[in-house]
Formats: structure tokens, sequence, C-alpha cells
């Protein structure tokens, strides 16, 4: 079996790395996003966050993170949205994004360009893209396309195609929101990363498994 590498590790979700290679994860279970297990995100105007989802690292140091509610249980809101943020790198962070109580943000990523963010809603079933502004300020958010239904996690590979885990399985749609097509998952996944030396395997969790699929 694989040995853990943190434990326990704050009911991590979303993954990313940094440019210096360290983890930096979106904790549900200490509804914060950390840097090797330590936290650089808790609260937003005075108010703890809701549940760090899903996160991505811009080439500068930015972090960008989703923060719908699915760890909170039976706890409310404290922010009373669902929101998309931005920690900058002097720590600041900002909402970029400040969704109603019913939107779902979840997974995100963003372009090889750095200009585009995008973020999947779960609950309308929607792919959005932000436009990214000076200082990684995000704006002109637009419904990229709508999905199968229920996307979750997501990754960019280097041509800018965007992987969407939903419950149709993968889909993969262009940087202009043509549909590719879909990879069939054994079950419905919920994350997606690009891996192995050339970046040309996919990993995919789903409910009970990892799978790899090698890309052309």
């Amino acid at each position: 079996p694989p040995t853990p590498l943190r434990m326990p590790s704050g009911n991590s979700n979303g993954l990313a790395v940094d440019g210096a290679g360290v983890l930096i994860a979106a904790e549900h279970g200490t509804r914060s996003v950390t840097r090797d297990g330590v936290a650089i995100a808790t609260t937003f105007e005075g108010q703890p966050l809701n549940s760090p989802n899903d996160v991505v690292v811009a080439d500068d140091g930015t972090v960008y993170f989703t923060d719908p509610p699915y760890g909170l249980g039976n706890t409310p809101s404290s922010l009373g949205f669902m929101g998309v943020f931005r920690l900058a790198p002097s720590g600041a962070l900002s909402a970029e994004h400040r969704g109603a109580a019913a939107a779902r943000p979840n997974g995100v990523g963003l372009s090889p360009d750095g200009a585009t963010l995008y973020v999947a809603d779960t609950a309308d079933g929607n792919l959005y893209a932000f436009a990214v502004g000076a200082g990684g300020a995000l704006a002109d958010r637009r419904v990229l396309t709508p999905t199968a239904g229920g996307p979750d996690g997501l990754a960019v590979d280097v041509a800018g195609n965007v992987f969407v885990t939903t419950s149709a399985g993968v889909e993969v749609w262009s940087p202009a929101g043509a549909r590719w097509g879909v990879i069939p998952v054994p079950e419905q996944p919920a994350n997606c990363a690009f891996g192995d030396a050339d970046h040309r395997t996919l990993y995919i969790t789903a409910r009970t498994g990892l799978y790899q699929v090698r890309l052309a």
C-alpha cells in the first residue's frame, strides 16, 4: 500500500504544488488552505471560510481556491456566500466572486498562459471562465459551456483543453468551449490531474478508486 504523506490530512480535498514544489491543500476539516500543513488562509472579513474545496497556483505564486459548504455539514456558512478567492503572494486574501447560497463553486484551473481561470459549479452544471487581469484580479465571468452535470474537479493541458470530471466521466473541452469528447470511467470521477515525466498520463480519482489513462 502507498505510504501516507500526511496523517491526519485535515480532510484535504483539492491539491496543488507551488513553484517551490510544496504542497498546497484545500482542507474541509480545518476550513483552511494550507501550505506544507501550515494554514495560509482561514478567515475572510473576520469570518471563517466555508470549506475550501479546490486550489490552483499561478506562476507568480498567487493561489486561487473555491469555497463551497460541502465540509460544513449542518453548520451554517458564516460568510453567507460561496466564493472564489484569490490569495496574493503578499498574503492578502480577496473574494473574487461571491456566489449565491445555492451555488457550489468546485474545481478550479488556469489556462497555460495564466490569462483565464476556469471554475466548475456543481450546482448549475456550468463550467465558467474568468479573465485574469493585472495583479491576478478576476473579471468578466462567463459560462464557457454547460456540462453533462455535476462537474467536480478539473485539469488543463498544455494546449489549453479543459478536462472536467462530471456525471458522464471526464469531459474534454477546447478553450473555445467545443466538446472534444468524454473519457469513460468505471465509477463517477471526482478530480483529475496530469502526471508522469511527460505529463501525458491523466490520473483520475473516483468514488473508491484511482485510475489512469495515457493520452495522445
